[in-house]
């Protein structure tokens, strides 16, 4: 007996010290499970697009903050679960009202094939705002192919629609003014060209867009451009600066021109925008006074000018 207690006595230390192992190891690999999914949540708060992640009946299953920056408020409302779309309304991008199981995920948890046209929404948030989104759903599924749920990204477009949207009225403020509009490079090659550019100068777009704005100017005057370039270059803008122009059937013209540089995002100078009015009638007018005005100064009679009501002038 005291030999079988023996043994077992030497057997306990080397038990106890693999439990010890074994601990450790498992709180070692619970430690590292953890600070992997510390580092996964940041990250997926981190990424600057909206993401979640749903099952395949549609419920909710994490987002991130920009998610809920997105929606205006966390998911899900009065104690239910919370869907893909149940709190919020989706429209097409017309306006028109989206029934949820037409939105894009729902389409994409239905197995469907999404087109790059069908993708683009409106959210309304539930303080009434509306944003422009463009969903990006990758479908999961299991080793047999069954779809078990979904990732989401939305990409947030409302700002560069916004910014579209002002672009295209300052193009049509641009087309329909009665004064020429055009832009060139530093290197005075045209790149735009409006319908009232077209109407004075004569040139329609494709046959002036490229080419150099020399084509423009009198070979006597072509020194102007190049000091027009040089103050454009320096940041200086030039205003109601009076000059000649030629048409493109040779004919000259009086015009009147503003001269802005054209700046990057960064503020950088890429180009110059030039606005141009014909003031052909105006000079000539001036013109024809200029010259009455010389002669009756040169003859020898008395000469007075009075107004309607007598009076000298």
């Amino acid at each position: 007996m005291a030999t079988k207690r023996k043994a077992i006595s030497r057997a306990s230390p080397s038990r106890i010290k693999t439990r010890g192992t074994k601990s450790s190891r498992l709180r070692r690999f619970e430690d590292k499970l953890q600070r992997s999914e510390e580092r996964y949540r940041t990250i997926f708060d981190l990424v600057p697009v909206a993401v979640y992640t749903c099952d395949a009946d549609g419920i909710i299953q994490e987002y991130n903050r920009r998610a809920v920056e997105l929606w205006g408020g966390e998911p899900g409302q009065n104690g239910e679960k919370p869907r893909f779309c149940g709190s919020y309304k989706i429209y097409y991008p017309d306006g028109r009202y989206m029934p949820h199981i037409e939105c894009p995920m729902a389409r994409a948890l239905r197995g469907e094939k999404l087109k790059a046209e069908d993708l683009e929404i409106i959210v309304e948030r539930p303080n009434g705002e509306r944003r422009h989104v463009i969903p990006a759903p990758r479908i999961l599924t299991n080793i047999h192919g069954k779809i078990t749920g979904a990732i989401n990204s939305l990409f947030d477009i409302t700002e560069r629609k916004r910014a579209e949207k002002a672009a295209m009225r300052l193009a049509a403020v641009v087309q329909s003014s009665h004064d020429a509009v055009a832009a060139k490079t530093l290197n005075g090659i045209i790149t735009d060209w409006n319908q009232s550019a077209e109407r004075i100068f004569g040139y329609k777009p494709k046959e002036i867009i490229g080419k150099s704005i020399l084509t423009l100017i009198p070979k006597d005057r072509q020194s102007e451009e190049r000091e027009i370039l040089r103050k454009i270059r320096h940041g200086e803008s030039l205003d109601h600066y009076e000059t000649v122009r030629r048409r493109k059937d040779g004919k000259l013209i009086d015009v009147s021109l503003t001269i802005s540089p054209i700046k990057n995002p960064k503020g950088e100078i890429v180009g110059v925008s030039k606005i141009a009015r014909d003031i052909t009638d105006r000079k000539q007018t001036e013109r024809r006074l200029t010259e009455q005005a010389r002669l009756l100064d040169l003859t020898n009679d008395a000469i007075i000018v009075r107004d309607y009501q007598d009076r000298i002038v």
